[in-house]
């Protein structure tokens, strides 16, 4: 077994990140309230949520807002995305998969990776 030898000083300021770490951690408060559920369905408003790996199969997003959402690694398949709203959305690695995307806007989305499959635009 192997001893390390460490300075006074340098053992002082571990010492006192340690309780400060502590400290911070007893005085957090309580964790805020989950958000209410999303109602999934037409018009259904997603505005800056999370909602990173959702998979959507067969749903009528029809007019649906998901400004500002994060949908990275998402599944939409056979629905309906009319007129839907992916303004500012991050969609890394989202599937697009025989959906009906007329009207929808991805003014200043972030796609990096977008896959599709048969889709209408």
């Amino acid at each position: 077994m192997t001893t390390c030898r460490m300075s006074a000083g340098r053992m002082a300021v571990l010492r006192a990140i340690w309780l400060s770490a502590t400290v911070a951690l007893a005085e957090d408060p309580a964790p805020p309230e989950p958000p209410a559920p999303v109602k999934i369905g037409p018009g259904m408003k997603a505005v800056g949520l999370n909602l990173r790996g959702m998979q959507l199969v067969e749903q009528d997003l029809s007019g649906a807002d998901f400004t500002d959402a994060d949908l990275t690694g998402s599944d939409f398949e056979c629905c309906k995305l009319q007129n839907v709203r992916f303004r500012g959305a991050r969609m890394n690695g989202v599937l697009i998969d025989d959906c009906d995307t007329t009207g929808a806007d991805f003014t200043d989305a972030d796609i990096g990776f977008v896959q599709t499959g048969a889709r209408r635009f």
